[in-house]
């Protein structure tokens, strides 16, 4: 069964929402729910709804405006536990991108900058409309990031 075809109907009379706390609630017995899963650095509540488990700011968005997300939902901080109304919004993949963490395996701590062993300098990289975009090596890995930051602001004008 797709997610879509569960009825909104169906989630709102065995679920709530409260879009202040971010909790979703069984209505029978009150409980909020609490499973979590793992999406590589990302922790997501989950809840089981027809026997499917669905992510919860998914479940949350489609009780509160009654439709499922058009795309991603993404979360504003960063954090996948955090399903407050004000921290979630339905984006396209490219925008839900912009907005990860730098990878836990990162040598720079920088996103979008990597060391490039033939040269020894970093390399700044960027992401645009599905596409990688070279935006050049440089000596430091400050100057690697300012390249990235001006990209960033060039591109990703939202």
């Amino acid at each position: 069964m797709e997610v879509s075809m569960i009825s909104i109907d169906e989630l709102r009379s065995r679920y709530s929402y409260d879009p202040e706390t971010g909790q979703i609630s069984n209505r029978k017995n009150g409980y909020v729910l609490t499973s979590k899963s793992r999406n590589r650095n990302t922790e997501y509540l989950r809840v089981n709804v027809a026997g499917m488990n669905i992510r919860a700011h998914r479940v949350a968005w489609a009780i509160h405006y009654g439709e499922w997300p058009k795309g991603q939902i993404d979360h504003r901080d960063g954090n996948g536990l955090n399903n407050r109304l004000s921290n979630l919004r339905d984006t396209t993949n490219s925008e839900n991108q912009r907005n990860q963490r730098v990878r836990g395996d990162s040598e720079s701590g920088v996103k979008g900058v990597c060391p490039c062993r033939k040269s020894g300098k970093w390399q700044a990289l960027i992401w645009v409309n599905g596409k990688r975009m070279h935006l050049g090596r440089f000596a430091t890995i400050e100057l690697a990031a300012a390249a990235r930051l001006a990209a960033e602001e060039e591109y990703w004008q939202s």
